[in-house]
């Protein structure tokens, strides 16, 4: 409480009180609380609009990073996981293909077509090869796996080109004995080596796109969280800012009405340096 004196009431006619506040008939300065009430209807609604602004932009911004991740999980198992995938099915199918022309060549070694085809499957399983090479970089287990295949390959490989050239030059039987005895056998292994490793991708596959599904549901519920809090941030603000304004106003009202009924020795409380305070005290 303020003293009596000092010329309070010239200072508040002039409009020079400072934050001393009129309360139950005597100056008195305010309190943090009370500070509060000070705040400009203007700055409180300004502030209200501002969180609500501000909380749905976090809401608009967590939705964002989750699309941004969730693209980038796509991407990763579109662009990597699957074309991996496809140079070991590749190079299985284009195993089979060398595998028949072999055949091919043994059952007719007149015919060109038998040894283009097995040239080119030669070079699209190399091609394959390459691709599942390029894409394991930095992958110390898949690489191991691809190095066990290349070796496997050159064993094949140069059993195959013997295979050719004795089907040239020598019977059937030493042909046939090559095929059954080596080429075969090494086909066998890499086989079972692109298998158990298309195996392993399809596993590593699927766990990416459980984790791209997970953080689609990440994402959405942080959205549906960060729109409800918005919601109830900006219920909560409405109804303390209608309560701010609305409150006074009606004390107002209740004041004037008194003055006009002819009652002028009610005092008016005036615990507010906003709008609605400095209208009173004026």
């Amino acid at each position: 409480v303020v003293a009596r004196g000092a010329g309070l009431p010239r200072r508040f006619k002039q409009k020079q009180q400072g934050r001393l506040q009129i309360r139950c008939g005597r100056a008195v300065k305010p309190g943090f609380l009370d500070r509060l009430t000070d705040v400009t209807i203007g700055a409180k609604l300004r502030a209200g609009m501002g969180t609500i602004l501000a909380v749905a932009a976090i809401a608009v911004a967590s939705s964002l990073i989750g699309m941004q991740h969730t693209h980038a999980s796509f991407r990763t198992y579109a662009e990597h996981d699957q074309r991996l995938a496809g140079s070991f099915d590749e190079m299985y199918a284009q195993g089979l293909q060398m595998g028949q022309a072999v055949r091919n060549i043994i059952l007719d070694p007149a015919n060109p077509k038998a040894f283009r085809n097995f040239d080119a499957a030669q070079g699209d399983f190399q091609k394959a090869f390459d691709t599942a090479k390029s894409l394991s970089s930095g992958n110390a287990a898949d690489n191991k796996v691809l190095d066990g295949i290349a070796e496997l390959r050159k064993a094949q490989s140069a059993i195959d080109r013997e295979i050719i050239a004795t089907v040239k030059n020598s019977g059937r039987a030493r042909v046939v004995n090559l095929l059954n005895a080596k080429e075969t056998p090494l086909w066998r292994q890499v086989k079972k080596q692109l298998l158990e490793q298309r195996a392993t991708l399809a596993a590593r596959a699927d766990a990416s796109s459980k984790q791209v599904a997970a953080t689609v549901a990440r994402s959405t519920q942080l959205t549906w969280v960060a729109a409800i809090l918005a919601l109830i941030i900006g219920f909560l603000i409405s109804a303390s800012l209608i309560r701010t304004i609305r409150r006074p106003l009606l004390e107002m009202k209740a004041a004037f009405d008194e003055i006009a009924q002819g009652h002028y020795q009610n005092k008016i409380d005036i615990t507010r340096d906003d709008e609605v305070g400095r209208t009173l005290q004026g």
